[in-house]
C-alpha cells in the first residue's frame, strides 16, 4: 500500500503516512479524478480517495519552517494539514494583524497546468460566495514560483477528525451543524456554484461551533461542467449520476445527505472494498435506516437524510434550504421561502418564535380590556336599543301574561307546545327617524308604552316543529294550523297583536253571537270608550264572522293616532291588532295603505354583493387548490368539524325541542343539513385562503395552525389572542364613534343597534348566544382575509390591495343605516360612518398583516361578544345576569390569554423575599 500524497510505501493497517503525515482514511484522503471503470476493478475507494484537510492541529513536515515570512507579509506559524489538493499552513498577516490560512499546491503539481488552473479557479469560485458558513477566500499569491491562496483561518477542527474522535454528534449539536451546512451549500447554489466535493473533511468547525465549508477546488458553475469534470470527486460521497458524468445541485444534496448520515450515526451510508461495488450499492441498495443505528433519532431527521440519498435525483430535495426546512426546529419557514417553496402546515406550526409578551405589555393589554369593558357599557347606553327601552318584566312574566290573555279570549285548552322570544320593532325606528332629525330623536323610545322591543308568543295544540335550518319557531314557521295562537306583547305587558287559527266549526245560519270587545281592549291597555268605531280594512288570516275597527289615540301619546282592527268567530277573538303610524301599512292621516319600506339598505346590498363575490372566488380557488393537492386539508377538516359541532350545540341548547322522537329526529336532520352547509362553506373558505396565505405570509399563520393542532397553552397563541381581544375592544369602541360624535356635532343620531335582542331572554339563551359569536368570529374574519387576498391577487401588489381594502369597509359603514335614517339621514352621518369605518379598516389590516389570522379572529370574537349580549353594570336590569355571563367570559378569556402569553415569566419580583430566601 502506498500513500497517494507522496507515493511512499505504507504498512497495511496504518492510518497515517509515516513520511508526510497524510491521513489514509478515505474521508481525509486526497481528492482525485475518478472515472467509472468499464469492468469491475480492484482499486479500493481509499486509494481513489477524496481529499481535503486532515485537521486543524499543527503537524510537522511543512516546506516552511515556523517564522518564515512570505511575500513580505505572511509569517508562517505552522502546518495545519496536507492533502492531495495542497498543503495548508497557518500564518499571521502582519499588514492586517490577523491570522490567516495559506494553501499551497504540492510542489510536484506546480508544473501541472491543469492542477494549477484548478487551484486558481478555487479562488475565482470561492470569492463569489459571501456567507458565514463558507470559508472566506481572500487572494492568491506567489513566492519563489509557488502559488498559494490566502483564506480565513478557522481555529477549530474538521468534521471528519471530530467524528473519528467521538463517533457521532449529539442530536442537538448535529441539528445545529446540519442547518449551517444547508445554509452554506444553499448560499453556493444561489450563486450557481456546485461544490462537488462535500464531505466531513471539508467541513471545519471553529471553537464556537460555527461551520465553515472549505475546499472549492473542484467547484464549478452550474451548466459549465462537462462529463469529464463531473466524474471527479470523492467516490464515497459522490452521487450515482456523477459516475455517468452528470452533475447538478441535487448531486451536492446527495453528498450533503452522506455528511448528515455520518454526523447523526457515526457511520457511512455505504461501505465497499472496490469502486465497482460502491457504485453498485449506490444504484441498487438503500442505506441502513439511521434510526436502527441510533436510538431516539427524530423521524424528521431520518426522513430528511433518506430523501437526500435517493437514487433518482428528482426524488431528492430541490435545494439545501428544503433540506433545512425538513429538519426539526430552527426556522424552516425562512428556509422554505428562500428556496421558493411554500412551507407545509406542519412546518408553519413548528416554526416561528415561542411567543410570549413582556409582563408590562401583557398588563397593558389586560388593563385595556378591563377599562374598555366599562367604556363600552357606557357607550351602549346611547347606542343599543335594549338600553333605550324600559324592561321591567322578564320574558317568563310576559309569557305568563300572554297565556293569561289567551285564556281570557276563550282559548282555555292547555297548549301542547309553546314558544316565546324577544324581537326588535324596526318600524318604530323608521317612524322616529322620519319625524325627527335631532341628536335626541330616539329619546321617546325610553318612555313606557313605546314599542322598540316586543315579545312574540306562540302556542299550539300540537308540537311546533319548525322547518327552517335554525330550528327556531317563527310567526309563520311552522305554518299555522287549527288550535294555534300567536301574540305579540309589549314589554309592559300590553297586547299588540293577536291571531288565532280556530278549530273546525260547523256551518250555521244563526246570527253571530255578541262579543265583549272590552276584554280585548283591556288586554291592549286601551280605554274602549275613548275609541270611535270605523269600518274595518284589514282581512285577518283566519275567517271571522264578526269584524270591527276603531280609531283613537294611545294613552301614553295623545298626539299619536292608533287604529284598532279586530275579528271574532263564534264569540271568540281570532284577530286583533293596534296599528300605529309606524306600522308600515297604515296612515291615520290619509287613511291610505302605505308602501312597505325597503328592509335592505345600501350597506346590506353591498354586503350581499360582496358575499357573492367572495363566495364565488372561494369556490373557484378551493377547487383549484384541491386539484393541485394544495392546502391544509387536515386543518380545513378540523375547522369544518368545529363549525358543525358549534352549530349543532347551538341548536341543542336554544333550539325548539318537542317530546316526540320522530319529530325531533326530523328537526335534527333539517338542522344537520344546515350545519353541513355552514361547515362545507367554512371548509371551502379555508381551502381557498390558506395555501396562498401560507405562501405569502406564513409567519402570520403560526399561532393559528398551533391552535388548530390543540396547542392551547402555547405562548404565541396566548399572545395573539390577547392582542386580538385588545383590538376587539378598540373595534367595538369605534363602532360607537358616530353616536358620540353626533351628539358633539349636533347631528341626527344614528339608529340604535338591534343587537343582543335574543339574549335578553336569559336562561339557555344566555349560553346559546355564545355559539353564534364563536361561529361569526371564524367565518367573518376569514371572509375579510380572503377578500384582501383576492385584492392582492388581482392588483398584484400589497399596497394597492391595502388601500382598496381600507376603502371598502368605510363605504359599508357609511351607508348601512341609510334606510332607517330615511331622508333625515344627513351627509354628516355618512362622513362619521366613513371615519369610523376607515379607522376600523386600519385596525383590521394591521391585525391581518402584523399579527395574523388568530389575532384577527380574537378581535372579532371580542367585538361580536359585546354585540351579541346585553352589556350593563346595572344590577337592577332584568338582563344583568346575562350581561354578567358575557363580561365574565370576556374577562376569563383575557386572563387565560394574559397568563399563557407570559410563558412562565415572573410577574412580580419581591426583592425582600428573595433576599431572605
Amino acid at each position: 500500500m502506498r500513500c497517494l500524497s507522496c507515493s511512499s510505501p505504507v504498512p497495511d493497517g496504518s492510518r497515517f503516512c509515516g513520511a508526510c503525515g497524510s491521513s489514509l482514511d478515505p474521508a481525509d484522503a486526497p481528492t482525485r479524478v475518478t472515472v467509472k471503470p468499464a469492468s469491475p476493478g480492484t482499486a479500493s475507494p481509499a486509494s481513489l480517495g477524496a481529499g481535503g484537510l486532515s485537521s486543524s492541529d499543527p503537524v510537522t513536515g511543512s516546506r516552511f519552517i515556523p517564522g518564515t515570512v512570505l511575500a513580505g507579509r505572511y509569517r508562517i506559524v505552522g502546518l495545519l494539514g496536507r492533502g492531495g489538493m495542497g498543503e495548508v499552513c497557518r500564518a499571521d498577516d502582519m499588514m492586517l494583524g490577523q491570522p490567516v490560512a495559506l494553501k499551497f499546491l504540492p510542489e510536484a503539481l506546480e508544473r501541472d497546468p491543469e492542477r494549477l488552473r484548478r487551484f486558481l479557479n478555487e479562488v475565482k469560485i470561492a470569492r463569489q460566495i459571501s456567507h458565514p458558513n463558507v470559508c472566506r477566500v481572500y487572494d492568491v499569491g506567489e513566492v519563489d514560483g509557488q502559488h498559494f491562496i490566502s483564506m480565513e483561518f478557522v481555529d477549530g477542527e474538521d468534521l471528519a477528525s471530530l467524528l473519528r474522535r467521538i463517533g457521532h454528534l449529539p442530536s442537538d449539536k448535529a441539528l445545529q451543524i446540519a442547518r449551517q451546512l444547508c445554509a452554506g451549500v444553499g448560499a453556493a447554489h444561489e450563486k450557481g456554484i456546485l461544490h462537488r466535493d462535500l464531505k466531513p473533511a471539508n467541513v471545519m468547525i471553529d471553537g464556537r461551533g460555527q461551520v465553515r465549508i472549505t475546499d472549492f477546488g473542484l467547484a464549478g458553475m452550474t451548466g459549465e461542467i462537462d462529463a469529464t469534470e463531473a466524474s471527479k470527486g470523492t467516490p464515497d460521497y459522490m452521487a450515482p449520476e456523477q459516475f455517468d458524468g452528470k452533475v447538478t445541485e441535487r448531486s451536492d444534496i446527495y453528498s450533503l445527505g452522506h455528511v448528515l448520515y455520518e454526523m447523526f450515526t457515526g457511520k457511512r451510508a455505504f461501505r465497499a472494498d472496490t469502486l465497482a461495488e460502491l457504485s453498485r450499492l449506490q444504484r441498487e441498495s438503500t442505506p441502513t435506516s439511521p434510526s436502527t443505528l441510533i436510538d431516539g433519532l427524530d423521524p424528521a431527521v431520518e426522513r430528511a437524510i433518506l430523501r437526500c440519498l435517493e437514487k433518482d435525483p428528482r426524488e431528492r430535495p430541490a435545494s439545501a434550504l428544503r433540506v433545512s426546512a425538513a429538519l426539526p426546529g430552527g426556522d424552516p419557514i425562512a428556509a422554505a421561502l428562500a428556496a421558493g417553496e411554500t412551507p407545509s402546515p406542519e412546518m408553519v406550526a413548528a416554526a416561528g418564535p415561542e411567543g410570549g409578551l413582556r409582563p408590562a405589555v401583557a398588563f397593558a393589554c389586560l388593563g385595556s380590556v378591563i377599562v374598555g369593558l366599562f367604556v363600552v357599557s357606557l357607550l351602549l347606553g346611547k347606542a343599543a336599543l335594549y338600553r333605550f327601552v324600559p324592561m321591567d318584566k322578564p320574558i317568563a312574566a310576559l309569557a305568563d301574561r300572554a297565556r293569561e290573555i289567551t285564556r281570557s279570549f276563550g282559548y282555555t285548552e292547555p297548549p301542547v307546545d309553546s314558544f316565546c322570544r324577544f324581537r326588535g320593532h324596526k318600524p318604530a325606528l323608521q317612524y322616529f327617524a322620519e319625524q325627527d332629525s335631532s341628536p335626541s330623536r330616539w329619546e321617546p323610545l325610553r318612555e313606557p308604552g313605546e314599542i322598540g322591543i316586543y315579545m312574540m308568543y306562540r302556542q299550539g295544540e300540537r308540537h311546533l316543529v319548525p322547518r327552517n335550518i335554525a330550528g327556531r319557531v317563527e310567526p309563520d314557521d311552522p305554518s299555522p294550523q287549527a288550535g294555534d295562537v300567536y301574540l305579540t306583547i309589549g314589554l309592559q305587558g300590553r297586547l299588540l297583536r293577536f291571531a288565532a287559527t280556530p278549530q273546525f266549526v260547523e256551518h250555521s245560519t244563526d246570527p253571530a253571537p255578541e262579543i265583549d270587545w272590552s276584554v280585548v281592549f283591556d288586554a291592549a291597555g286601551l280605554d274602549m270608550e275613548k275609541f270611535e268605531p270605523i269600518p274595518p280594512t284589514i282581512q285577518p288570516a283566519a275567517f271571522g264572522d264578526v269584524r270591527a275597527a276603531w280609531k283613537g289615540v294611545l294613552p301614553h301619546r295623545s298626539d299619536l293616532p292608533v287604529r284598532v282592527e279586530a275579528a271574532a268567530l263564534r264569540g271568540r277573538p281570532v284577530f286583533f291588532e293596534t296599528v300605529t303610524p309606524y306600522d308600515d301599512y297604515w296612515s291615520a292621516e290619509t287613511e291610505e295603505a302605505r308602501q312597505p319600506v325597503a328592509s335592505i339598505g345600501a350597506g346590506e346590498t353591498a354586503a350581499l354583493v360582496m358575499l357573492v363575490l367572495v363566495a364565488g372566488g372561494a369556490m373557484f380557488l378551493a377547487v383549484h387548490n384541491w386539484r393541485l393537492a394544495r392546502g391544509d386539508r387536515k386543518g380545513a377538516l378540523r375547522l369544518a368539524i368545529y363549525v358543525l359541532a358549534l352549530r349543532l350545540l347551538h341548536w341543542l341548547i336554544v333550539g325548539h325541542h318537542v317530546a316526540s322522537l320522530g319529530r325531533e329526529f326530523g328537526m335534527f336532520i333539517g338542522v344537520l343539513g344546515g350545519a353541513l352547509v355552514l361547515a362545507t362553506f367554512s371548509w371551502v373558505l379555508y381551502m381557498a385562503l390558506e395555501p396562498y396565505f401560507r405562501r405569502l405570509w406564513p409567519e402570520l399563520l403560526v399561532s393559528w395552525t398551533r391552535l388548530l393542532t390543540g396547542r392551547f397553552r402555547d405562548p404565541l397563541v396566548g399572545r395573539d389572542v390577547l392582542i386580538g381581544l385588545t383590538f376587539g375592544i378598540a373595534v367595538q369602541l369605534l363602532s360607537h364613534l358616530p353616536v358620540v360624535a353626533s351628539g358633539w356635532l349636533g347631528l341626527a343620531a344614528p339608529p340604535p343597534t338591534m343587537y343582543a335582542i335574543d339574549a335578553l331572554a336569559g336562561g339557555l339563551q344566555t349560553l346559546g348566544a355564545l355559539f353564534p359569536v364563536l361561529l361569526v368570529s371564524l367565518s367573518v374574519p376569514l371572509s375579510w382575509i380572503l377578500l384582501f387576498l383576492l385584492l392582492r391577487m388581482v392588483l398584484r401588489r400589497q399596497l394597492p390591495a391595502v388601500i382598496v381594502f381600507c376603502l371598502i369597509i368605510p363605504a359599508f359603514e357609511a351607508f348601512k343605516n341609510v334606510p332607517i335614517g330615511g331622508e333625515a339621514f344627513s351627509w354628516g352621518q355618512i362622513v362619521l360612518g366613513v371615519v369610523a369605518g376607515a379607522l376600523t379598516a386600519i385596525v383590521l389590516i394591521t391585525l391581518i398583516l402584523r399579527f395574523g389570522v388568530l389575532a384577527t379572529a380574537a378581535c372579532f370574537l371580542m367585538a361580536n361578544l359585546l354585540a351579541a349580549y346585553p352589556i350593563t353594570f346595572d344590577s337592577s336590569a332584568p338582563y344583568f345576569t346575562t350581561s354578567l355571563f358575557a363580561l365574565l367570559f370576556a374577562v376569563a378569556l383575557t386572563i387565560y390569554a394574559f397568563y399563557t402569553s407570559l410563558a412562565g415569566q415572573l410577574v412580580f419580583h419581591d426583592a425582600i423575599l428573595q433576599e431572605q430566601t
